[in-house]
């Protein structure tokens, strides 16, 4: 390339050339440049070559623009006017400049541009599959090696390596219970050319234990033999862990003792567990899609409704106890507590309500008050009794003893006689 520069661009008509010339590689520094660049920035061949175009002029930058860099970055010409209005930090007494620039090739040049755009673009994959977490493979049935990219060896915590992985080395880094899952689907997708997707869990040197799902198809030449094996590895282990702590959810609300209704903002029924079934005779076919206005009795009046919505929707839970009406039509009392479920913004997208079925604990409780109730009264009668009784032995005593004393024959004994009699039948003797 400096062969091209020596033989070609030194010649006297561009050094000699009234307008500015020169001639950047591919790293946009300056290799050549005029005498006319020269007399303008009034620096020396020498002080010049090596430098960016811009820091020549005393920048931090490439010009806004600039068709040097346009020119690098497509192998296209390119062209712009520069001036103090539309450049940073352009000082006013450099002018205004039409800057243009021409891709200058040699036999080299379409290569290392082709390098330069290939190399670009692994690091584009790299970084992407960084992100998602997803690697690449090639499988060569012949060498029986697979060649990783980069993201591979993060995923199973090894360091790179250039080198291809020997078929074997794998049964190491894929747990032993998966082994032969993987060994025989290896082995199938070689003599009979099909691709498939595996959820298989790997070690890594550090002894933990990831989950990946591999996906790989067939290629095969002109004649129909299978050449290799393309496939991806994505790391999984979030997902996984994420559906194994949502089947633990799934599975504690549909055992829980408590019936679970869970609704939208506007109280349509979404989702309701089989206590809840049970509970009330509603399937969940039937009840889903519903409105919460289904279960309301009419103990409650529309104030308590309308105070427990305004607290719900603020966000704050609201805990009672409230009575709803069965399919069947008879009332059970439920312990309730309602919380709004909210998203990532905060906004409120449904709201769970929780029902502890207290009916026979509320019957049970009434009849331990009446049975305590009556248990009171018979308290109350028994001492009330035994108070009279005290007082009938009383007049019992006095009648005898005037009895005694009273002339016979006469009105008064009669009278004391039934009073005497009167008080023993009261008394009970």
């Amino acid at each position: 390339m400096r062969n091209l520069v020596s033989n070609t661009f030194k010649s006297d008509i561009l050094e000699n050339a009234p307008v500015i010339i020169a001639y950047h590689d591919l790293e946009n520094n300056i290799m050549w440049a005029n005498s006319a660049y020269r007399n303008a920035t009034g620096l020396s061949l020498q002080e010049i070559v090596g430098k960016k175009c811009y820091s020549v002029r005393g920048l931090v930058g490439p010009c806004r623009n600039c068709p040097v860099v346009k020119t690098v970055e497509t192998g296209e010409p390119a062209e712009a006017e520069l001036t103090p209005e539309n450049q940073d930090r352009w000082p006013k007494s450099q002018g205004s400049w039409l800057s243009k620039s021409e891709p200058m090739k040699d036999e080299n040049t379409d290569r290392i541009l082709t390098e330069k755009a290939l190399q670009e673009q692994t690091k584009t994959l790299q970084q992407t599959q960084r992100v998602g977490k997803i690697g690449s493979w090639w499988y060569d049935p012949v060498t029986q090696t697979f060649t990783w990219t980069e993201e591979m060896f993060h995923i199973f915590g090894l360091e790179p390596q250039p080198e291809a992985i020997p078929y074997e080395d794998h049964q190491s880094i894929i747990h032993p219970e998966d082994w032969d899952r993987f060994d025989a689907a290896v082995t199938r997708a070689v003599t009979e050319g099909i691709g498939n997707n595996l959820e298989l869990r790997i070690m890594q040197p550090n002894g933990e234990i990831r989950h990946v799902e591999t996906r790989y198809v067939a290629q095969k030449n002109d004649d129909g033999m299978m050449t290799q094996l393309i496939g991806t590895t994505q790391d999984v282990t979030e997902r996984k862990q994420g559906e194994e702590e949502r089947l633990r959810l799934v599975t504690a609300v549909e055992s829980a003792a408590e019936s679970i209704i869970i609704t939208n903002g506007p109280g349509t029924i979404q989702y309701v567990n089989p206590t809840f079934e049970r509970n009330s005779g509603y399937t969940r076919e039937e009840i889903v899609g519903q409105n919460f206005r289904i279960l309301k009795s009419d103990k409650h009046d529309e104030a308590f409704y309308r105070g427990m919505y305004d607290i719900i929707s603020h966000g704050q839970i609201w805990s009672g106890r409230i009575i709803n009406r069965m399919k069947d039509g008879s009332l059970r009392e439920f312990e309730t507590s309602i919380s709004p479920i909210k998203d990532n913004t905060g906004k409120i997208i449904n709201f769970v309500s929780v029902n502890r079925d207290i009916t026979q604990e509320v019957a049970l409780e009434s009849q331990l008050r009446q049975t305590q109730k009556m248990e009171a009264i018979g308290n109350l009668a028994g001492g009330i009794a035994h108070d009279f009784n005290n007082i009938l032995s009383s007049i019992i005593g006095f009648t005898e003893l005037s009895l005694d004393d009273v002339e016979k024959g006469t009105s008064l004994e009669d009278n004391l006689q039934e009073v005497y009699a009167a008080s023993k039948r009261a008394h009970g003797k």
